[in-house]
C-alpha cells in the first residue's frame, strides 16, 4: 500500500510540474521585428570633413536613391557623431530595409548596380581604394528595429 501511495504522489507531483513549465496560454512578444538598419561607421581623416561630405552627398545619397527607386533599400541615413568620444566614428552611414536578400538576388542586385555605373568589379574596388586618404571604415552592425504596438 505505501508503494501505492508513493506512486500517486510522484505522479501528483509530476502532473503539478508540467503546468509550472508549460505556458497557460501563449503570449505575444510586446515587440514585433521592423525593419534591418545596415550601420556603416567612418572615420574621416583631419581636413578630409568637407571632401568626405562632398562624396556623400553626390555619390552615397545617388546610390540611395537608386537603391530605394528599385525596392532594395526603405531608405538611407547620415548621422553625424555630435559628442564624439575617443575612438569612436565621425559618421555612420544607416541603410533601411525591410528583409536581406538571397544570394541569388544579392548577385543579381551587385549586377545591375555594376552595370548602372558602368564599372566592372575591379574597376569599383579601385574607386572605394581612392577615399582611403580621406576616411577609413569602422565596424559595419546589422541591427533590427522592434516595434511597439499602440
Amino acid at each position: 500500500m505505501k508503494h501505492v501511495n508513493l506512486a500517486a504522489a510522484v505522479l501528483a507531483v509530476s502532473a503539478a510540474g508540467l503546468f509550472a513549465i508549460t505556458p497557460v496560454a501563449a503570449q505575444k512578444s510586446a515587440g514585433e521585428p521592423g525593419l534591418y538598419w545596415s550601420v556603416q561607421d567612418i572615420y574621416i581623416e583631419p581636413g578630409h570633413a568637407e571632401q568626405y561630405l562632398d562624396f556623400v552627398k553626390d555619390k552615397v545619397m545617388k546610390d540611395c536613391a537608386w537603391s530605394v527607386s528599385k525596392g532594395y533599400l526603405v531608405g538611407c541615413k547620415i548621422l553625424t557623431n555630435v559628442n564624439k568620444r575617443m575612438k569612436e566614428p565621425d559618421l555612420f552611414i544607416v541603410r533601411m530595409f525591410k528583409d536581406p536578400p538571397s544570394v541569388a538576388e544579392q548577385q543579381r542586385r551587385d549586377d545591375e548596380y555594376t552595370a548602372m555605373r558602368k564599372m566592372d568589379d575591379h574597376q569599383l574596388d579601385a574607386e572605394t581604394g581612392t577615399r582611403t586618404p580621406i576616411r577609413k571604415l569602422g565596424d559595419n552592425t546589422l541591427l533590427q528595429e522592434l516595434n511597439f504596438g499602440k
